[in-house]
């Protein structure tokens, strides 16, 4: 696990090769696909219908590193745990909600 500056770029350090895989703002992520139309950056395939998360990320040679991600996430949306409906808490430490 590394821990990076808050003004150095994630997107950067990935195409550098300095990290292999991080957890990025979707947004700063379709920013950095604008401003670098050739990267061999890689997201999961889960993103949040309305687009208002967070993806695990990978360089292309990598790929592999989001497997785990990927498999988690679907069995979590499979089962119920995890769904677009899905509140987050206010409260640190406490457990999610689903809107009915």
């Amino acid at each position: 696990m590394v821990t990076l500056a808050q003004r150095q770029d994630v997107l950067e350090a990935l195409e550098a090769g300095r990290i292999d895989a991080a957890l990025v703002a979707i947004d700063r992520l379709d920013g950095g696909w604008l401003a670098r139309p050739g990267t061999q950056i890689v997201r999961t395939g889960c993103v949040h219908s309305l687009r208002i998360n967070i993806g695990f990320l990978a360089r292309a040679e990598a790929h592999d590193l989001l497997v785990a991600p990927d498999r988690v996430i679907d069995r979590a949306r499979t089962t119920g745990e995890l769904s677009d409906g899905t509140r987050w808490p206010a409260a640190p430490g406490s457990l999610p909600s689903t809107r009915r």
